[in-house]
Protein backbone atom coordinates (compact mmCIF):
# COMPACT_ATOMS: atom_id res chain seq x y z
CA UNK A 1 0.00 0.00 0.00
CA UNK A 2 1.33 3.62 -0.96
CA UNK A 3 2.42 6.09 1.45
CA UNK A 4 -0.10 8.26 -0.20
CA UNK A 5 -2.85 6.13 0.85
CA UNK A 6 -2.10 5.25 4.51
CA UNK A 7 -1.79 9.19 4.61
CA UNK A 8 -5.17 9.48 3.73
CA UNK A 9 -6.96 6.63 5.37
CA UNK A 10 -5.05 8.43 7.94
CA UNK A 11 -6.97 11.72 7.73
CA UNK A 12 -10.32 10.05 7.15
CA UNK A 13 -10.02 8.33 10.62
CA UNK A 14 -9.27 11.71 12.34
CA UNK A 15 -11.71 13.36 10.30
CA UNK A 16 -14.27 10.61 11.45
CA UNK A 17 -14.31 11.96 15.20
CA UNK A 18 -15.92 15.58 13.87
CA UNK A 19 -17.83 14.37 10.84
CA UNK A 20 -20.55 11.88 10.11
CA UNK A 21 -18.80 7.86 11.16
CA UNK A 22 -20.86 6.05 8.83
CA UNK A 23 -19.91 8.45 5.56
CA UNK A 24 -16.11 8.13 7.18
CA UNK A 25 -16.34 4.32 7.30
CA UNK A 26 -17.61 4.28 3.59
CA UNK A 27 -14.89 5.93 2.78
CA UNK A 28 -12.39 4.31 4.50
CA UNK A 29 -13.48 1.03 3.15
CA UNK A 30 -13.43 2.27 -0.55
CA UNK A 31 -9.96 3.39 -0.15
CA UNK A 32 -8.70 0.45 1.35
CA UNK A 33 -9.98 -1.77 -1.19
CA UNK A 34 -8.42 0.47 -3.89
CA UNK A 35 -5.42 0.45 -2.01
CA UNK A 36 -5.16 -3.46 -1.44
CA UNK A 37 -5.66 -3.90 -5.27
CA UNK A 38 -2.63 -2.57 -6.49
CA UNK A 39 0.22 -5.19 -6.32
CA UNK A 40 3.08 -5.06 -4.33
CA UNK A 41 6.78 -5.53 -5.77
CA UNK A 42 8.80 -8.07 -4.54
CA UNK A 43 11.22 -5.77 -2.81
CA UNK A 44 8.42 -3.79 -1.19
CA UNK A 45 7.41 -7.75 0.58
CA UNK A 46 10.50 -8.67 0.88
CA UNK A 47 11.15 -4.97 3.17
CA UNK A 48 7.58 -5.57 4.72
CA UNK A 49 8.56 -8.77 6.12
CA UNK A 50 12.16 -7.54 7.45
CA UNK A 51 10.52 -4.75 9.54
CA UNK A 52 8.29 -7.82 10.99
CA UNK A 53 11.45 -9.85 11.55
CA UNK A 54 13.33 -7.07 13.45
CA UNK A 55 10.14 -6.76 15.45
CA UNK A 56 10.11 -10.32 16.62
CA UNK A 57 13.61 -11.79 16.31
CA UNK A 58 14.14 -11.74 20.12
CA UNK A 59 11.80 -14.43 20.18
CA UNK A 60 12.82 -16.44 17.54
CA UNK A 61 15.05 -19.35 18.00
CA UNK A 62 18.15 -19.41 15.82
CA UNK A 63 17.00 -21.97 13.46
CA UNK A 64 13.60 -19.94 12.84
CA UNK A 65 15.74 -16.81 12.34
CA UNK A 66 18.09 -18.77 10.28
CA UNK A 67 14.86 -20.41 8.15
CA UNK A 68 13.03 -17.13 7.92
CA UNK A 69 15.94 -15.69 6.18
CA UNK A 70 17.01 -18.47 3.86
CA UNK A 71 13.24 -18.23 2.31
CA UNK A 72 13.13 -14.76 2.47
CA UNK A 73 16.29 -14.90 0.08
CA UNK A 74 14.79 -17.02 -1.94
CA UNK A 75 11.67 -15.37 -2.49
CA UNK A 76 13.89 -12.42 -3.53
CA UNK A 77 15.53 -14.64 -5.93
CA UNK A 78 12.61 -16.03 -7.47
CA UNK A 79 12.96 -19.51 -6.21
CA UNK A 80 10.16 -20.01 -4.04
CA UNK A 81 6.50 -18.24 -2.94
CA UNK A 82 6.13 -15.71 -0.89
CA UNK A 83 4.83 -18.10 1.77
CA UNK A 84 7.76 -20.29 2.12
CA UNK A 85 8.84 -17.52 4.54
CA UNK A 86 6.05 -18.00 6.96
CA UNK A 87 5.05 -22.03 7.17
CA UNK A 88 8.36 -24.51 8.26
CA UNK A 89 6.08 -27.15 7.44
Amino acid sequence: MAHQSKKKLGEIVAAARRNNINEALQEYKYLLVKALKVPSSTMRNVNMRLHLFGYFSKQLTQEEKIFFLDNLEKYQNKKNSIFTTINNN
